[in-house]
């Protein structure tokens, strides 16, 4: 009876397939040739006749229009792909992943974990199972799970997830991408604040430093020295790498016998996906030379995690404020550095201060030095430098009050009435003028008059000065103003014209009064007030200028 009853629940047929139950009962199986003559079955997922025999039906309409060269035979392997568990998929596409040259061994690790991360969350265990709504669904349970992570991280997940799902229809596993219109969730304006950080002012930085080289104890599982933490701070400060960028360096990635000295970063680390070749000042290259002596040459130098370096980092820092608040040598200064914000993971305006936040202390110490901003472009590798600017450098009142200093004051200091102003020189006839009490007093100088006495204005006093200073100096040729009259000249034309203009300036003097007195300070020499007039081949005459004007 049993065996009467299997034979009329499996119904064959001509080329059409069949159906059939396991046992009299459950789903309806179907079964049917393949067009390579290989025979297949699969449950049809229901246990309704009717619904399972057109579904039958379209699986052998398939494989007919297949057999004949009239079908897609991509739709073959996507259907064997669905057969697969999503879980056998996600792994060769890990494997996939870390073959690739262009990605790092890291980067294959992450994008897996998050692409299981929402296949999970999504309760997906086929490839036929990837829809849009499923996805969405699974991305906002993985939002409202409180470690579930923030917009981003979700937004990351869901990238991640697209492009596992870009490689199954590139391997021919899916004949379309389902959840390629899917977009990201938009957060909101409390989630879309980007994380504000810091810089280090250089007292800190030399704390957390000292306090890690000196009295740091090891750290976590790997039990990372004080030494070498402080090494890595000591890098990050002065070259600006990123906590990843950092984790990737060997002793081979140094050149500390170049001039300058370097450090090598191979593309693949670097987040511009660029080899960078990066100087490092002379003091660091010292200080890393016999550090790195004792390194494995191939292995790399540092041992802690990018997740745990802001939890590193924050130990050294409690301890080093601790260590600064208790050398305070009065109730009143401690009160005050228990309230300040020296070497706390976030200060008063909320800007935090993590690993990371050396990159941005390497930016503001070299805009603060005054270096430009290109160069500072170039060395923090930045595609934009108004992300240099804008994101990367912290300045703070202090850095911004010292350039008010450059503009001009209105509150200048001005010079009292009463006082008197100092000679300049440039006052005065053109010969050289004696004290008014008739004593030659020696040659003080133009406009001198023995220590500043009074000067004599009247035309002969000045004629009587010319006529002193020209038998003085009467081995240099010279012209001199004396009833418009020439001495001595060897010039010929152009002496006249210096002559004339001579005389204008004397007749401007005459008028003028009393022009000769120590609180006049303008002249009316038409050579100094306007230099234009003076013949340009007479100005770099010895003799001329030089002799009659000084």
């Amino acid at each position: 009876m049993a065996k009467q009853r299997t034979q009329n629940n499996r119904q064959r047929g001509n080329g059409q397939g069949s159906l059939y139950q396991r046992g009299g009962k459950g789903p309806w199986y179907a079964s049917w040739y393949e067009a390579d003559g290989r025979r297949s079955e699969k449950s049809t997922g229901t246990t309704d006749k009717q619904k399972a025999g057109r579904i039958l039906a379209k699986i052998v309409g398939d494989t007919a229009l297949e057999r004949e060269g009239l079908h897609d035979p991509r739709r073959k392997e996507a259907r064997d792909a669905n057969h697969k568990p999503i879980a056998d998929h996600l792994e060769e596409y890990k494997q996939s992943l870390l073959r690739r040259e262009d990605r790092t061994a890291k980067h294959g690790e992450e994008t897996y974990k998050l692409s299981v991360r929402v296949a999970d969350a999504s309760k997906i265990e086929r490839v036929g199972d990837i829809t849009p709504d499923r996805v969405k669904c699974g991305v906002s349970k993985m939002r409202s799970n409180k470690r579930g992570g923030s917009v981003r991280t979700c937004n990351k997940a869901l990238t991640a997830f697209k492009s596992f799902t870009k490689w199954l229809v590139h391997e021919h596993r899916i004949t379309a991408n389902p959840i390629a219109h899917v977009g990201k969730t938009r957060p909101s304006k409390e989630e879309d604040k980007p994380v504000k950080r810091r810089a280090f002012d250089e007292d800190e930085a030399r704390r957390v430093v000292d306090e890690a080289e000196q009295h740091g104890k090891p750290y976590g599982h790997a039990r990372i020295s004080g030494e070498d933490r402080g090494m890595a701070y000591r890098f990050a400060l002065g070259t600006g790498f990123r906590v990843s960028e950092i984790l990737s360096l060997t002793p081979m990635s140094f050149n500390l016998d170049s001039a300058p000295a370097s450090v090598f970063l191979k593309a693949e680390y670097a987040k511009n996906r660029k080899d960078t070749t990066q100087p490092i000042r002379h003091d660091l290259a010292e200080a890393l030379r016999p550090w790195l002596a004792d390194k494995p040459i191939d292995a790399p130098l540092f041992a802690f995690t990018h997740f745990n370096s802001a939890k590193m980092l924050r130990r050294d820092m409690a301890a080093a404020r601790s260590r600064w608040i208790g050398e305070a040598d009065t109730d009143e200064t401690t009160k005050v550095r228990v309230e300040s914000a020296f070497l706390c993971p976030t200060d008063h305006s909320d800007k935090r201060a993590d690993f990371h936040a050396f990159r941005h202390t390497f930016v503001t110490w070299l805009i603060k030095a005054g270096v430009p901003l290109r160069i500072v472009q170039e060395l923090a590798r930045h595609s934009d430098p108004k992300i240099t600017a804008n994101i990367y450098t912290d300045l703070g009142i202090t850095d911004t009050a010292g350039s008010l200093d450059a503009m001009p004051s209105l509150y200048a200091p001005q010079t009292p009435a009463s006082e008197p102003l100092r000679a300049t020189g440039t006052d005065g006839p053109i010969g050289r003028v004696g004290p008014a009490d008739g004593d030659d007093g020696g040659d003080d100088g133009p406009g001198g008059g023995g220590g500043g006495k009074a000067h004599a204005s009247d035309g002969d006093s000045a004629r009587k000065g010319s006529s002193s200073r020209a038998s003085s100096s009467s081995a240099k040729p010279r012209i001199s103003a004396h009833d418009g009259a020439t001495k001595t000249s060897a010039h010929g034309e152009n002496d006249a014209e210096h002559i004339s203009l001579q005389n204008k300036g004397e007749t401007l003097r005459n008028k003028g009064g009393n022009v000769n007195t120590h609180d006049r300070i303008r002249t009316c020499d038409l050579r100094i007030r306007s230099p234009l007039l003076y013949p340009t081949e007479l100005r770099g005459r010895p003799g001329h200028f030089t002799q009659t004007a000084r």
